[in-house]
């Protein structure tokens, strides 16, 4: 198998942060929203979750997501994963 670049979702690190800026929130739910980028541009259908929990969503063609999940009081840590690439992620603070 080929693997693409190893720093794959380096972007993902300081989107999902200007992303959180955005979250919105639903009384207990917030909507993470960010931008996925692997060296090629925008991530097309990376996955996207929150870690440990079954709660994920798919990028757009843009590599955009909004993800919804439970109120948190403690950080979260949001993965992306596209095939060929190394797993990225990011903490993420309400």
């Amino acid at each position: 198998m080929h693997w693409k670049c190893p720093g794959i979702f380096f972007l993902l690190l300081s989107l999902l942060i200007i992303g959180i800026g955005r979250a919105v929130l639903q009384s207990d739910r917030v909507t993470l929203s960010g931008h996925v980028l692997t060296d090629q541009g925008a991530a097309n259908r990376a996955v996207v979750r929150v870690q440990a929990d079954h709660t994920f969503t798919i990028t757009d063609a843009q590599g955009y997501f909004a993800l919804e999940t439970a109120s948190f009081g403690k950080p979260l840590i949001v993965t992306a994963w596209l095939p060929g690439y190394i797993n990225g992620g990011a903490e993420v603070t309400q």
